[in-house]
Order: C-alpha cells, then structure tokens, then sequence
C-alpha cells in the first residue's frame, strides 16, 4: 500500500507557493495568552457593588496638616540676667560660662551688655523668621510680662506666639510651676506662675525655657493644648557652667546652631582638629541662606539631617505637626536635636512638650560630622592663602551625593514591607538644588513607582510645595519627570486637583501635551492628570476649557498608542461631565463625531469602551442632540464583542433613558408596544424623534433578553423596569404635545452619581434642521440640569482606569516577563511548573512519531477501554482534550458541560453553559493551552462564551455574537470553530454565508469571506505553520481554503466528496489535509497540488458521524451511527474496531456521535447518543 503523502519531485505549485515559508517550529517558544487582560479579571469592572480591587481601595494617610498652617508671628524675649548679681541658689565656680548669645557681659557696663544681649538674641532669631514682631524684655517686672503678652496675643490674634525665658540671673522655677522674675527696684525676685502666663499668652503658643530645672515646669503645661515647650533641662538638673561653653549653651543650639555644633565638634575632636582655634568658625565663608557657599552648605546639610531624624523617629502626625506647620517652629525643634546632642554631653536633658525620643546617638549625626570635618579641614588653605598666590578651590561636601547614592542602593534591594527609606527628608532638600535637582527627582519616580505607599511616605515628608513649585520652572528636563511625579499623586489623592488649578498647573500639562515627539508614556500620564483636574471639579473644567483642552484633546483621538487613545477619550469625558459650556463647546466643534468613530473602529477595546463613557457624559445637554448621538453612536455599540464596551454602552443610554426629561417617552413607547396594534400610534405620540425613541428602546429590550454575557442583564433590566415601573403613571400633555410625569425631578447625573450644578446651554451653539450627527434639528426645550443615577448604573470605568496609575509604570515588558520566569517568585515558580510539565507531554507525544515509511509499515497498536463515565446526560455531542492537564471536557445536546479527570475518572466539576432554550452547544475547544487555559464553548445561536478555571468553579470572562447571522435550526451545522493561537484568531462559521475570524486581543471581527456556497460550514481547520491556512468543509461536500492573511475571499475549492463534511484535519508543517464525509469516504490531499486527492479510503459504508486525528501518532479514528468505531493507521491500515464496552455484560456501545484523540497522549475518548463517554487507552509499538 502506497503512502498517503509522497514527497514532491518538483517545487510546490499552486496557491499557496508564493508564501512558503521554512516549517514553523511545532510548538512556539511564547505564545501569547488571550481574554487574559485586565478587563477580564478586575473585580472593580465586574465584581460586586462593595468588592474593589486593591489598587482602587488604597488607605490615604493624612499627609496634609489636619489644621490650617499656622505662622509665629510674635514673639516675647524675656531676658533675666540680672548682670553683676548670681542667683542665690547657685554658687557659680570660677572660671565658669558668662558669655550670653555670644557677648561677654562683663567686657561692657551692665545696662549696656542687658540691651546688646536682648539685640543679639532678636537677630539671632531673626535668622529663621525676619517677618516676625520681636518685643524685647530686659530685666522685668509681672506687670510688664502680662502687659507684654497681652499685647501680643491680641496683635497674633489666631497665630502662634513665642514666649523666650532666659532665667540665668534669678533663682530655678519652683515645684509649682513659679518662674522668677524682679519687682520695680530690683531689690526682689518675685514667682509668676506659669497657669497665669498662660493665660496671657493663650494658645497656640511656643515657650522656650534657658534656666536651671527647667524641666520642672513642663507638668504644669497640659498636653491636650496647641502649647509646645522646650525647656534647657531636666527638674533637678542645672545648666553646663564650663568655661569654653557659653552660659545660654540651650538659646544658642535653638538660634545659632551651625556656631555651637562646630565648637562642639572642635573641642569633641582636639587630636585631629586641635590646629583650629574655636573664633576660626566665626571665619567661614559665605552666607547661611547661600547653599553655593561653604556656611551656606553647611547650614543645608545641617537641616537636612535634623529634619530626617524627625522623621524617622516620630510618628507621621506629630512630625507634620512640628516640622511642617511653622517655619519658625519647626527650626527651633530641629534645632532642639542638637540641643539634645550637646547638652547630653554635658551632664543635661533637654526636655520637650510634647516629649520626643532621645536622637543624640542617631547614625546620621556621624554624617554631620563628617561634613562638619571636610569644611573645617580646608579652613587653614582659605583663611591663610600661601605667600605665592594661587587659586584655592573649597571642595564641596559629598554628603547629598552619597545620600543619592544610598537611596539608590535602596530603591534596588527594598520593597514595601521593609522599613523605609531614611533618606527620604534628604531628597527633598535635593530639590533645593538644580545641579542635584533632576537625578533626585528620577529617583524619586522610581521610588513613587514601588506603589501608593511610597507616594503617600513621600508626601507625609513635606514633598509636595516642592514639586508644586517647580511647575513654575521653565526648565525642559523637568519636565518628564514632573508629569510621573504628578500623575502618581493625583492618582493616589485627587484633591490635589484644587491646588494645581489654584497654579494654573492646568496650563502646564496643557503646554507639555503639545511637545513634539513627546512619547506615548508621557501622553497619557499628562492626559491623565488633566482629567484629574476635571473629575467632579467645575473650577477645573472651566480653567480647562478656556485653555483649550477639546480642541487640544481631540488631536489625540487618532494617536498610534492606545494607552493614548483611551485617556483622550476619559479626560474629554471627565471635561464636560456635568458642565454645560463645555458640552456646549464640545458640540459645536463636532467632537462627538470623532468620539463616533472611534467608538465604532478602534481596535483595543478600552479605547471603545471609553469612548462610549465619554459619549454618555456628553448627554443631557439638548434633546435634538442627546436622542441622535444615543440612537447613531450609542446603540450599534450594543453590538460590539467586548462586554466592557457594550457594559459602557448600557450605562450611557442609562444617563438618557432615566432622564427626567426623557424617561416619560420611554414610559409611553414600552406601554405601547406591548399591544401590537398599538405600535404605530405610540410612535406617532413622541414627535419627530420617534425613530430615535423607538431605536433606543428596541435595542435595549434585545439585550435584555439575549445578551450572551450574564453580568450585563441586570443592568439593562433595571432600566427597562424603571422605565415600565414608570409607565402606569405617565400623561401625555395637550398643550405642549409631549409626554411629561408629575413630581418628574429636574436633574443630571454624573458618571459617578455625584451631583453636580451645570447651566443650560445656548442655543446659538445647536445649529441646522437636518437629524444627522453632525447637523441636529430644530431646538426643543434644554433638558433639566442635575440628576442622580442609582449606583449600580454608576460607571467604575474612570475608577479602574485610574488605578492602573497605582501600579508599577516603569517596568517595561521584557522586565516583566523576566520577572514571570522568575523562579522564585510565585508567579514564575507556577510558569516554570507549567511549562516543565508541558515539555514532559510533549517529550513523550514525540516518542509516538512515525518519521519513515518503513517503521510506519511495522507500527501496531494494542487498544483498550481504560474507563467509562456516566455523564448523567441524553448523549455527548462534544468531547475535548486538555492538552496537558488529565482534563476531559464532555458536552451534551443542550447546554450543560462537565469536567472529568481521565486519571483517576473522577468527576471535577459541572456547569451550564446558559444558551437560550433549543439551543446546542456545536464546538468547544481550549485557548492559552500552554498557559492559564480558557474553554471557549460555541452554541448554535451565534454565540461564543470563554471560561476561566473550568475544573474548579468556571467563571464567564468573555462572551459575543461571533455569527449575528446565523440561521436556526436542528439539522444544521449550527456554529462551527477553528483556532490559531499565535494570531489570536477564532475563526467561526456554521449556517451563515460568511466565514468570520474573530481577534481575541481586539475583541472585534478583522476577518469576513463569503462561503460561496447555499450549504452550511460543518467543520473547520487551521494551521498557523503554513501562514494560517484554514479549510472550511461544508454540507454539500465541498472544501473552502482561506487565506486570513490575503484579500477576504475563498481562495481554493477542493470539490471530490459530495457529502456533509464530517471533520477536517491539518497535519502541523506539512500542507496535508484529512478530510472525511458522512459516507463513510476518508481523502488525502496536498494543498501544494490541490486537483486532485492523494488518496481515497472508504472507511464505513454505513453513514460516518465522527472522525479524529492525533496530532503526533500516524493515527485516526471515526464512528458510525451502526454503533462501532475503527482505528487506522496513517496509510489506511485498520488497527482496531471496537463495537462493544468492556467488562461481564459486554454491552453494545451506542451510535458514535463524537470522538477526541488526546494531542498528546494514546488516548482516544468516545461518545454515543447515550450516557456514556468511553476511554480508550494504547501502547505503541
């Protein structure tokens, strides 16, 4: 017996020789999962009205001040020195500290050294608040402090007032909360209690405290009010009277810091800093408030440590409240942590109110030092330049570089469950800088990126007047980084809307939109933020507006990148959502129009699906426009594959149907239309706009009944039962000719349901009398302004848009998939079990080839039942494989489905597919079989449903009408499927005259060719190896070829059987094609020499109702309805026939409707017009 196939002599003719191509490989090394995105999966999109994703439910932190900010503005230095004369309960040694805020009191008359002291102290603090009003008190009475602080309270009014004691010239504070002060003559000290300087000083208030047992005064103040304390020392502790410190060592660390830390360092550090005299630091170049120079970077350095160990110590709430409510505030606390540092050492404790942990051993003070060490150490070559001049160059400290660079290392082993980072106070002290500026910022974004968490750190920092402020910098490589920045921001908090705006921000995005090349990214994060801008913000949307967004907007409709496309769409969306004028603008540039098209023609669903929601937003402003944009854009989006397009659809036909103003028409058209007779004069009640009325309604009674995807019927039947709820109660108004319902309210929702106030529009902007979408009719009267829809009518699109924003933004997709292989993430270690076990089956499944003739002569095949399996059903009509897993899935002549583990010949799992009743299920098939495999089932009504996880519990990801026009029918086809993984492509048919190829990835129909042909399509092949070819057999027996990748048209008629095709089979690689009929005749062809067959085997001579091929083993099979089955080998050789079940009774097995080789496996599953599915198992050799 001669081969089925000989190999060619010649070089392929024909059709399909001028596309060969080398063999593809059998099995691609990636193939890319379908119906696997994120509008398949989110829980947001399709889950319960309470059950959000996790990006969609991120905790804010408060980052913002809980109160107003507050400025101190006054401030009381009260000074007791009393100058000449020692307090009498400390006996002062000799030498001891007598210098006070740097000056020697005895190198000067007593009255004079009193008031220079005072000056020196209000310069002193004039350094960190010069705006401020400074009082000075020197040596005073009660009287004088009562009338003092009343004085400044009433002036503060609600700000905060700072009270400075220096108590060094009279005696400690007592027990009970008494500081001492003089009576007129100076001839007695006199106690004031602290309970009544509070009272004259009121709150909020900050009170500093430079004397001896300091501490003892902080039980008197209460903790519950707006009153910060730091006091120089503990109860029972007295100041440091070393001679080489000055007196007020605790008013020096508060208000000349950078002085006190050198000296201290100085004499901390004689062996290596002994050549240095301590008046050298008073030397130092530049200026405090310059960084450029070496004080000036000193004095930056200096705050950006103290400020970070705040941070990383405090809790957030107590540390916004000291350190970012009031400058002056907030310098005097990080001053306070040097203060703790150095009087530590000298036998003291600086104490607070409210109390904060002891920083003196903090890591980060060595950084200090360091820095403090590199300035101080170029201080001799600077202040005595050589005899020969030459340029001295003052090397600046690498104390930010090496905290970038530390952030860095960070940002590369960290993660949100290790603590983090503490440089975080330091980078934004960076953002002062513009040499360090840009590098911080990429830091920063890569950080923001880590998730919500980090930008929520980041903004409990203080970060956000910094980025707010450079939006003002016309600096072009800002830019990009600035628009990430925003976009995580407003992502995590949209409130920060009202603070751009307050900037003109809106301008700035707007500006950058334009850039030229400005990279997709980049687009549609700026896109992004300025619909932020808009979300539920008239201030916003009118700023954007008058600074042209639609126009600007709608250019980026017809951009390449989807991302791009989709937030064109929401951010016009979100523009005039609620707010008339921009309707009104929108309407008049014909941007619904563009809206349209894209709605109708984008390939990625998400683009359509927000285009519609933009649509919907845009309703409600005028009837003569609102019913055609429904009617003409909106309805034939109920069409579309995608269920998240025609789930928009739905709900932006909500905003019209629901409409006060157009909810009585609708009342009246539904209570019409149930009496037939009725129809004609219930559309001659609504007017002109009766086709719009009666397209609307129509199309949502259609969905409501048949829509293939469950989820949506609820939604739509809450409208229609609104709308028919409403109808018993609806009047038809004679004086105005239209319908109107009593206590109808005048309102508008928003796409979210918030209520938002909109002005009606002017009519001047409505234009024309013809009813197309772009020239409405005649005006009628605006629609109310406001309304609310019911929450479950409320879109989550916008929502689950904006989440994505939470995620990772930077990782590209080589990276992530890096990651998926990765071993030890959970994620790869699930990929790499998968495909370890895939490359086990097809490892074996390559054992089972036949490569020459001569083994194909010896090769023999022992056959036997392995299992039987009571489906519980009337009969199998469909039976299939899991390529890998021990999966069967069995179907039955209605709708129900089960899963059978071929293993242990358990079953998994049942389920009902929920076609309409009479319907059948005609095709099932596996999609992503390498990867998360999806069972797709096809029904004779057209449709086409997807299943996640159908072993366990099955769950609806996707469904469509892939054949609208097929006909019903029990004798026919019914739908008939082939699939090409590596393209995407479902191709469908059955008793329809068109062969339609459906992109999974798209969710649309990219392929139609006519059958040409009055008879049904039966069965399909394909096989992507050889360009995608794919056979199409049909009743009348003939074959159709296509080429998807050619022009939509058959391209080759193979007409030898003249019979019903009972199945078709494609050999991988090879252009060999089986094919057999219901009589029984089995033909071999090459498509490289399409005349003619190769061979002829008539199989059964009794009618043939099942055929299959495995995929690697030279073997077929095929049924009869004469209840047997025949195995043969490749070249016609019968190996088995089976006729009976296996065990005691040996029953007949029943008419063969179905049979399935497993692709990998010697297992041939069968099934009859009974109950029954038999296993059958084999050993090759």
């Amino acid at each position: 017996m001669r081969p089925a196939f000989p190999p060619p002599v010649h070089p392929p003719t024909g059709l399909f020789a001028p596309t060969l191509r080398p063999p593809a490989p059998e099995e691609p090394t990636t193939k890319r999962p379908y119906v696997m995105e994120d509008r398949h999966l989110s829980k947001m999109l399709w889950g319960a009205a309470d059950d959000e994703d996790d990006e969609a439910t991120v905790a804010i932190q408060p980052w913002r001040m809980g109160t107003p900010r507050l400025k101190t503005m006054d401030v009381a230095l009260v000074l007791c020195l009393n100058i000449g004369t020692d307090p009498p309960d400390i006996a002062k040694p000799t030498p001891c500290a007598r210098k006070e805020c740097w000056v020697e009191p005895f190198s000067m008359p007593a009255l004079k050294a009193l008031e220079t002291i005072g000056k020196t102290l209000q310069s002193q603090y004039e350094r960190w608040q010069p705006r401020a009003r400074y009082r000075q008190s020197l040596d005073p009475t009660v009287d004088e402090i009562k009338q003092l602080c009343v004085s400044l309270r009433r002036h503060a009014k609600h700000d905060r007032v700072l009270f400075h004691y220096n108590g060094h010239g009279v005696p400690r504070p007592t027990p009970n909360g008494e500081i001492w002060v003089f009576n007129k003559s100076y001839t007695q000290y006199i106690p004031l209690l602290v309970y009544e300087l509070q009272a004259w000083v009121g709150t909020p208030s900050v009170y500093v405290f430079d004397c001896s047992a300091a501490g003892t005064l902080l039980q008197h103040f209460s903790t519950a009010t707006d009153a910060f304390v730091l006091a120089a020392c503990g109860p029972d502790e007295i100041l440091p009277m070393h001679p080489d410190m000055c007196a007020d060592v605790f008013t020096s660390c508060l208000t000349t810091p950078i002085t006190v830390a050198l000296r201290w360092f100085l004499s901390q550090n004689e062996r290596s800093m002994g050549h240095l005299e301590p008046s050298v630091i008073d030397r130092i170049p530049g200026k405090l408030t310059d960084r450029k120079t070496p004080l000036g970077e000193l004095n930056w350095i200096f705050t950006a440590i103290t400020d970070t160990i705040a941070w990383n110590l405090l809790p957030a709430p107590l540390f916004q409240t000291l350190f970012r409510q009031d400058l002056l505030v907030a310098s005097l606390f990080r001053n306070f942590l040097l203060a703790e540092r150095i009087m530590t050492t000298l036998g003291c404790t600086p104490c607070s109110l409210p109390a904060l942990p002891s920083t003196a051993h903090h890591p980060l003070w060595r950084s200090w030092d360091l820095a403090a060490e590199t300035c101080l150490s170029q201080l001799q070559a600077v202040l005595s330049p050589p005899s020969i001049p030459q340029e001295i160059t003052f090397h600046h400290s690498r104390f930010f570089a090496e905290q970038l660079m530390a952030f860095e290392v960070w940002l590369a082993f960290g993660s949100k469950s290790k603590p983090p980072p503490q440089q975080l106070p330091i980078i934004l002290q960076m953002l002062l800088n513009q040499a360090l500026r840009v590098r911080a910022l990429v830091l920063l974004t890569q950080f923001f990126d880590l998730g919500p968490h980090a930008v929520n750190l980041t903004l409990s920092v203080g970060i956000f007047p910094y980025v707010e402020r450079l939006l003002q910098s016309p600096a072009p490589e800002l830019r990009h980084v600035l628009v990430f920045v925003w976009a995580k921001i407003v992502a995590l908090d949209m409130s920060c809307q009202a603070d751009l705006v307050k900037i003109d921000g809106q301008q700035y995005f707007l500006n950058h939109l334009m850039t030229p090349l400005l990279p997709p990214d980049q687009k549609a994060m700026t896109l992004f933020v300025l619909s932020v801008l808009c979300h539920e913000y008239a201030t916003g949307q009118q700023a954007c507006l008058q600074n042209g967004l639609l126009k600007r907007v709608t250019l980026f409709l017809a951009d390449p990148h989807p991302h791009v496309r989709q937030w064109a769409c929401l951010a016009l969306g979100k523009a005039w959502e609620a707010f008339e004028p921009a309707k009104a603008s929108a309407l008049e540039d014909k941007v619904h129009l563009h809206l349209h098209k894209v709605a109708q023609t984008d390939a990625a669903p998400e683009v359509r699906a927000s285009a519609v929601f933009a649509l919907g937003t845009l309703l409600g402003h005028h009837p003569s426009l609102d019913l055609p944009i429904a009617s003409d854009c909106l309805v034939p989006a109920l069409s579309d594959a995608s269920p998240l397009v025609r789930k928009e659809t739905i709900l932006a036909l909500a905003h019209l149907v629901l409409h006060p103003h157009y909810q009585p028409p609708f009342e009246h058209l539904a209570q019409h239309t149930r009496k037939t007779d009725a129809v004609p004069d219930a559309i001659a009640g609504l007017g002109p706009q009766a086709p719009h009325y009666t397209k609307v309604w129509h199309a949502l009674k259609e969905m409501q009944q048949h829509d293939p995807f469950t989820p949506l019927r609820p939604l739509v039947k809450m409208i229609v039962s609104r709308v028919n709820t409403g109808a018993l109660g609806h009047t038809l108004s004679p004086s105005h000719g239209r319908l109107h319902r009593d206590n109808s309210l005048p309102s508008m929702a928003t796409a979210n349901g918030r209520v938002v106030a909109g002005r009606p529009p002017k009519p001047s902007v409505l234009a024309s009398q013809h009813s197309s979408l772009g020239n409405f009719g005649g005006l009628e009267t605006p629609v109310p302004e406001v309304h609310r829809l019911p929450d479950a009518l409320v879109s989550s699109l916008y929502r689950w848009a904006c989440a994505k924003f939470n995620r990772p933004l930077l990782e590209s997709v080589d990276s992530h998939e890096d990651d998926e292989l990765d071993p030890l993430s959970a994620q790869g270690a699930v990929r790499l079990e998968r495909q370890r076990r895939n490359a086990r089956w097809k490892l074996l499944a390559s054992q089972l080839r036949v490569e020459k003739e001569e083994q194909l002569a010896g090769y023999s095949l022992n056959l036997r039942q392995s299992a039987l399996l009571n489906t519980d059903s009337d009969m199998t009509s469909l039976l299939v494989f899991h390529p890998y897993a021990s999966l069967l899935v069995v179907a039955d002549a209605t709708d129900q489905l089960s899963v059978w583990n071929v293993d242990n010949s358990e079953r998994c799992h049942s389920f009902a597919n929920l076609n309409p009743r009479g319907s059948r299920l005609t095709a099932v098939g596996w999609i992503n079989e390498d990867d998360r495999a999806l069972l797709y089932c096809a029904s004779d009504d057209g449709v086409v449903k997807l299943y996640h996880d159908v072993e366990t519990k099955p769950q609806l990801a996707l469904a469509f009408t892939a054949v609208p026009d097929l006909v019903p029918g029990t004798r026919g086809s019914g739908l008939v499927t082939a699939w090409q993984q590596q393209a995407g492509l479902l191709f469908a048919a059955g008793n329809s005259s068109v062969v339609r190829g459906w992109d999974l990835q798209q969710e649309r129909c990219v392929y139609q060719a006519p059958t040409q042909t009055d008879s049904c399509v039966t069965t399909m092949a394909t096989d992507e190896a050889i360009g995608g070819l794919v056979v199409a057999g049909c009743g009348d027996g003939t074959l159709r070829l296509y080429d998807p990748r050619a022009k939509s048209d058959v391209k080759a008629i193979l007409r030898e059987h003249t019979s019903w095709i009972v199945g078709t089979h494609l050999y991988a690689t090879k252009y060999e094609l089986l094919s057999g009929s219901v009589t029984g005749e089995l033909k071999f062809w090459d498509l490289r020499h399409q005349k003619v067959s190769v061979k002829t085997l008539e199989a059964h001579r009794s009618p043939m109702t099942a055929l299959s091929v495995h995929n690697y083993a030279p073997l077929f099979a095929s049924g009869s309805h004469n209840q047997f089955i025949k195995v043969f080998r490749h070249d016609g050789e019968q190996m088995a026939l089976i006729r009976y079940h296996e065990g005691f009774l040996g029953e007949r097995i029943g008419p063969v409707s179905c049979l399935a080789f497993h692709p990998h496996r010697l297992l041939l599953a069968a099934g009859a017009t009974d109950s029954l599915v038999a296993l059958y198992s084999a050993d090759k050799s």
